[in-house]
């Protein structure tokens, strides 16, 4: 379109010149850019303002979904130390407490839909949990924990976050008495 626009503003009673028809190119190419640029911005604009999904300007896995505050729940391990202080968990890995809570969150969900897989559902989240204190066992050799804490966080309707803890598990039942 801006070739055949440059084309037809070229004027005919001027000698023909590669300067101007240059000039003409370059303006045309960067007012195509310009336009390019403010179309993109009113697209952009259009989709926050209205806040409809219109892909791919609006759809990211992380915000394509509206959901209400009472639904998120946030699972957390905590370790609990002999002076019974409780600390969550932050590993040096940054993503895998969450990975973890998310984990748990399923294997607990199964739990609560059927008393048939009891067996391996503890299996599971023992595998998990024994693989937690391996990494602790990495990152703070020096740790003395007694137990380990599942928690279950969530926003209340005054925006403040509640706490359940969903689980406690001794670690001399986890691995008999020992983290390493």
């Amino acid at each position: 379109i801006w070739i055949i626009a440059c084309v037809l503003w070229h004027n005919d009673n001027v000698i023909f010149s590669p300067l101007s028809h240059f000039n003409n190119y370059i303006f045309g190419t960067v007012m195509a850019y310009y336009i390019f640029f403010i179309a993109i911005c009113l697209v952009l604009a259009g989709v926050t303002i209205a806040g409809k999904d219109f892909w791919p300007f609006s759809h990211y896995p992380m915000f394509s979904i509206k959901q209400n505050l009472k639904d998120v729940k946030i699972w957390r391990v905590a370790l609990e130390d002999k002076d019974g202080d409780i600390k969550w968990w932050q590993s040096t890995f940054v993503r895998y407490p969450e990975f973890t809570g998310r984990k748990l969150q399923k294997i607990y969900g199964l739990n609560m839909e059927g008393k048939k897989l009891s067996v391996f559902i503890n299996v599971e989240r023992d595998k998990l949990l024994k693989a937690v204190m391996k990494q602790v066992a990495r990152e703070q050799p020096e740790s003395n924990y007694t137990a380990i804490h599942i928690i279950e966080r969530t926003v209340a309707d005054t925006f403040k976050i509640s706490e359940k803890t969903i689980d406690t598990i001794p670690l001399p039942q986890l691995n008999g008495g020992s983290i390493k």
